[in-house]
């Protein structure tokens, strides 16, 4: 959900919910008999179970996983590039901003979800250098890899690398795996009271 720089339209309905799109193709709540379960509610329920108290949803898309957040009472705000997804979210704290640019200290939990792909690798070095320095307690991160399967090439990529090739990517800059699911993983710059007594422990999936 996030372009390499500036904030061009191109995470438009086209993106998210044109039937015909390169995207989503229908990004919206899970409906009644769907079993498929969307990465963000998992996400929203790994938050609850390991007690956070606040979280920053970078590539918040539509708002879900913050709107869920709230509603467990948990201080949460979100942030993307695309204005046609925010304006679902214009009821909530969630604002136009990119990667590059959200500020990101003095958060405990962040949330990063099929994002990281969208920037280039300067832009990915630089970022994950923010991040580190940061020093949240943990970190949710999902990234679209070339070993998964698509229904089309997704036209805003910028890197189409392994999973192995990510995982040593946060592994160089000195991030530690705390857990790993099929939705995402739990990585952190710092081993902290918080991750050692909560994300260690939590099964994700």
């Amino acid at each position: 959900m996030w372009p390499s720089s500036g904030m061009p339209d191109c995470f438009d309905y086209e993106y998210f919910d044109d039937p015909d799109g390169y995207g989503y193709r229908g990004y919206h709540h899970r409906q009644p008999g769907d079993p498929h379960i969307r990465p963000w509610e998992i996400a929203a329920r790994y938050c609850r179970r390991i007690d956070a108290k606040s979280v920053l949803d970078i590539g918040c898309g539509k708002g879900f996983l913050v709107e869920k957040l709230l509603s467990y009472g948990i201080e949460a705000k979100g942030c993307d590039v695309s204005s046609y997804a925010l304006s679902f979210a214009a009821h909530l704290p969630c604002n136009l901003r990119s990667a590059t640019e959200v500020p990101i200290d003095n958060q405990q939990v962040i949330v990063i979800l099929g994002v990281l792909m969208y920037l280039t690798h300067d832009e990915l070095n630089r970022f994950l250098r923010r991040l580190f320095i940061a020093e949240p307690d943990l970190i949710i991160v999902s990234v679209f890899s070339n070993e998964s399967k698509e229904r089309m090439t997704d036209i805003n990529r910028k890197i189409n690398e392994s999973k192995s090739w990510w995982k040593a990517k946060f592994q160089s800059e000195s991030f530690q795996f705390v857990s790993c699911g099929r939705s995402f993983s739990v990585v952190s710059p710092v081993v902290s009271e918080f991750n050692r007594t909560s994300g260690l422990h939590q099964s994700i999936d």
